[in-house]
């Protein structure tokens, strides 16, 4: 039905035994505060993990954590463009990132990426100027 609010289709999906998120996608309180503060452990977890090893630790894999800047991001944002924030967050479900706030997310993520962690990113492809020969600047990366 069209004009339910949020919480109404949360609890619907949960009733129904369907929820995607059944944690924080409810009008429970408690529960979604009881799902935050486990999010934040397994988050601090993440960090212990690589207190206790370097990154040398693991045979097939390196381990780095990148915690976003969300309030930064937004702030920037709002001055920057002089912008609401809710631009930000997808109108569709009222949580996730809109396609503007993946954009600064992955600007965030690649300036980390390049800061913290290059050897993640690679070397340049070697064949781009042959490939923008063959098929031409495709306008793309």
């Amino acid at each position: 039905p069209l004009g339910p609010k949020y919480h109404e289709v949360y609890d619907f999906l949960a009733c129904e035994g369907i929820s995607p998120c059944n944690g924080w996608l409810n009008s429970n309180e408690t529960l979604r505060n009881i799902t935050s503060e486990w999010a934040f452990s397994l988050n601090e977890q993440y960090q212990e993990i690589l207190k206790s090893s370097s990154r040398s630790s693991y045979a097939n894999f390196k381990l780095a954590y990148f915690e976003p800047d969300w309030f930064g991001m937004i702030s920037n944002y709002t001055k920057q463009y002089d912008a609401p924030a809710t631009d930000l967050i997808e109108p569709s479900d009222g949580f996730h990132p809109s396609q503007i706030g993946n954009e600064l997310l992955a600007e965030e993520i690649w300036e980390w990426l390049e800061a913290k962690f290059p050897e993640s990113i690679g070397s340049i492809n070697p064949f781009n100027e042959e490939i923008e020969r063959i098929f031409g600047d495709q306008g793309g990366f």
